[in-house]
Order: structure tokens, then C-alpha cells, then sequence
């Protein structure tokens, strides 16, 4: 560990040492959220990490600057001075130590992409004994919360997502295409989706009205929804000429598939 980083841990755990019942709670909670800063980075980026971080109840003051001299790219040894001059020029004391260091190791790990796995043993590890279920229970909380206010926002993302296409032949096929899902079966649709292959769903996807982007969707597990939604909404345009061959081969895997008597679309 960095010589100064491992002095302001030493200094916080020597000032938290004499916490009681009643500093459970807000340290507990104060180091899952923390932690949730470095899951936000590595889920969505630094720029979703600094407005995450806006928002810290228990933060210090001079959390937001440092978080946007990390979004620019700067210097981690920088970064790492600014927030331990603030540590020693505030001097915090008692379990407000802690806190403080958990906020500079979050922002720094965060920068870092270090494996939450590993932030999550590392952040256990400085918690007292009789508080690390709790710390534990509060982070599955935690993430249970971002998950589903990330998947509230995938889907709010790609429910807005509504390409226009000027290419006639593409407007034609896509007009078709979207017609004959309509008609298909849980089954069916499934095993065309399984012909097609998942480039071609996640474009069809891209490229199809609300109707038939939820008729293939629902074709899905709740987990690969959530990832073709996300790759949809990451890939923001994609050229009319790929939609028009992705389209295309959609159609076709179709038609073979009726051929072959395993899908009827009447």
C-alpha cells in the first residue's frame, strides 16, 4: 500500500477504535456506499461515478473535486495528495476517520478499475468483527438498489430508443418483418432467434417498433434482456446498410425455418 495511504488508515483505525452502538449504523452504511461508488465506475464509467458521488450522504466536502479531477483523467498520485491533504488539513475524528478513508479509497479504486470483489474484502476487513454481517447485509441491500434503478434506467433508456430509416427496401423488409413476429409462437420466435443469431436479435432489436422489440424480448431471460437492452443503447446509431443485411438475414432464417416446418406463420 502507498506509504500515504497507509497512514491516514492507520490513523483512522486508531481514531475508530473506541466506537460504540451507536456508530454502528452510519459507519456501516457510510462503507457501503462507498463501495457502491466502485461498483457505479465499473458498471457504467467514471462519468456515472462522479454524478453517484454528487449525491453522498456521508461524504466529505471535498468529495466532488476530486471526482472531477478523476473523470479528466488526471494523475492518481494527484488525486491521491489532494485527498490526503484534505484528510490531515480537516483532521476528522472517531468513526468519521473511518468514513473519510473509505471515501479516498473508493474514489482511488474506482480510477483504479480494481475488481469490486476485491474492494469488498478489503473494506470488510476494516470494519469491527460484531459489525461485519451488518456491513455485509448492507451491501446486498445496496447492490439489490442499484440493480434495479440500473435496469429501470436500461429500460427507460431503450424504450426512447426509436431509429428512423430513410432507405425504402430496409422500411419495406423491417414493415414485413415485424408483421410475421407478430404472429409467432413463445416456441417459434425462440427458435428463430437461436437461427439468427444474437448480432442479428440485437439489431432487430435496435431496428423494430415497440410491438415486435417486446415479442422478441420476451423470448429472453430477465439477465440477457437486460444485456441486449445495454448493447443496444452503448451502440446509440447503427448504419442503415448493417439494419438492412441484419434485417435481411432475419427474414430468411424465417423463411427456411417455414420451409422446414418448424415455424408457421399464417
Amino acid at each position: 500500500m502507498n506509504l500515504v495511504l497507509y497512514d491516514i488508515c492507520k490513523d483512522a483505525l486508531a481514531k475508530s477504535a473506541s466506537a460504540d452502538e451507536k456508530d454502528r449504523e452510519p459507519l456501516v452504511k457510510a462503507a457501503a456506499s462507498a463501495l457502491m461508488l466502485v461498483y457505479k465506475a465499473r458498471r457504467e464509467g467514471l462519468l456515472a461515478f462522479e454524478k453517484a458521488a454528487a449525491v453522498q450522504p456521508f461524504a466529505p466536502d471535498y468529495l466532488q473535486q476530486l471526482t472531477e479531477i478523476i473523470t479528466e483523467g488526471r494523475d492518481p498520485q494527484l488525486v491521491l495528495e489532494i485527498a490526503a491533504n484534505g484528510y490531515w488539513r480537516q483532521n476528522p475524528q472517531g468513526i468519521d476517520a473511518l468514513i473519510r478513508y473509505f471515501y479516498i479509497r473508493s474514489m482511488l479504486l474506482a480510477q483504479q478499475g480494481t475488481d469490486t470483489r476485491l474492494v469488498e474484502e478489503m473494506f470488510l476487513s476494516l470494519i469491527p468483527r460484531q459489525w461485519q454481517k451488518d456491513f455485509m447485509e448492507e451491501v446486498t441491500r445496496e447492490k439489490e438498489r442499484l440493480e434495479l434503478s440500473l435496469s429501470e434506467e436500461t429500460a427507460l433508456q431503450f424504450a426512447h430508443m426509436h431509429p428512423s430509416f430513410r432507405d425504402k427496401q430496409l422500411t419495406e423488409k423491417l414493415r414485413v418483418l415485424e408483421k410475421e413476429l407478430q404472429k409467432l409462437s413463445g416456441p417459434e420466435m425462440q427458435r428463430l432467434l437461436h437461427g439468427a443469431g444474437l448480432e442479428t436479435a440485437t439489431v432487430c432489436l435496435y431496428a423494430c417498433g415497440e410491438e415486435a422489440r417486446e415479442k422478441m424480448m420476451s423470448s429472453f431471460s430477465r439477465v440477457r434482456r437486460e444485456m441486449l437492452m445495454q448493447d443496444v443503447i452503448w451502440r446509440e446509431a447503427i448504419a442503415e446498410q448493417k439494419v438492412l443485411e441484419e434485417v435481411t438475414k432475419m427474414g430468411s432464417v424465417l423463411s427456411e425455418l417455414q420451409k422446414r416446418g418448424e415455424i408457421s406463420v399464417s
